[in-house]
Order: structure tokens, then sequence, then C-alpha cells
């Protein structure tokens, strides 16, 4: 029984999000290579410098069955994302607590509208980056929003 559901997480993708396994090179583990095809869906950031927060969506005119998020400086997340939506939970990758987001269902999503918070003092510049699963065989991965800076 256990390897019957170990095999249908690799065909099919998790249901609940990313597993902390992602978090490194953001690839969801369904056992598939990541798509080279052009990338079908937008990640956009926009940042409110006073508040030191930043809005991350991602959408498309496709729908998507799972996300990861993170935003960082490097190769490291950095911030934490603060409020998710219902179909979303945070993970800790990193060092850092809710320095990821992810899907916590695998219900057909036309956007996802994240809010991301700076940690303090930060002066380099953050790139966003997504992970999108269409579905358990076809996922894009690390595709960046435009830079965003406090």
């Amino acid at each position: 029984l256990v390897l019957v559901a170990a095999c249908l997480a690799g065909v099919h993708g998790y249901r609940s999000g990313a597993p902390p396994e992602a978090c490194a090179d953001m690839v969801p583990q369904h056992h598939t290579p990541p798509q080279t095809s052009r990338f079908p869906y937008t990640v956009r950031a926009s940042a409110t410098k006073a508040a030191g927060t930043a809005v991350v969506t991602v959408s498309g005119p496709e729908t998507f069955k799972g996300f990861m998020v993170q935003c960082r400086v490097g190769d490291t997340p950095v911030g934490k994302f603060i409020n998710p939506p219902s179909n979303t939970k945070l993970i800790d990758c990193g060092g850092g607590k809710g320095t990821t987001a992810t899907h916590s269902d695998d219900s057909a999503k036309k956007e996802v509208v994240l809010t991301w918070k700076a940690p303090p003092n930060l002066k380099e510049k953050v790139t966003c980056l997504a992970t999108v699963a269409r579905n358990g065989g076809e996922f894009w991965v690390r595709q960046p929003a435009n830079v965003i800076s406090f």
C-alpha cells in the first residue's frame, strides 16, 4: 500500500503542495522532467517600499493545479509570505520561516495572489521565482518575475 501511494505521488504530483525536498531547486519531485517549452503563465511582483511588502501574482489563460513561489537574493530564499490565501500553505526553506508558498490542494487555479514581506533592512535586489504545474506531468521550474528592490 505504501509503494502504491508513493508511485501515485510520482505520477500525479503532490496534491497538498511541494515537499521540503523541492526547497533548493524548486523542482516538484514529480519524477518527470520539467517543460522546456514556452511558459504559458505570468509571474509578476509589485513592491510597496513603504510597507516593505510585495504582491506576487501567478496567473495565466490556462488553469494550473500546483505552484511553488520563493523570493530570493541570489540562491537564498529571503523574507516570508504573510496572510496566505485559502488554497495556499507556507513551508520553511533556506533556514527561514514561511519563505516559500505552495498550493494546499490540487484544484484548478487561474490566479494566485500572494503577499511577501521583505526582511528588515534589505538592500539587495530580489527576484521572485515560481514553479507552476499545469498537472502532475507538465510543469515549469523557477520562472522569474520582474526584479524588485526596497
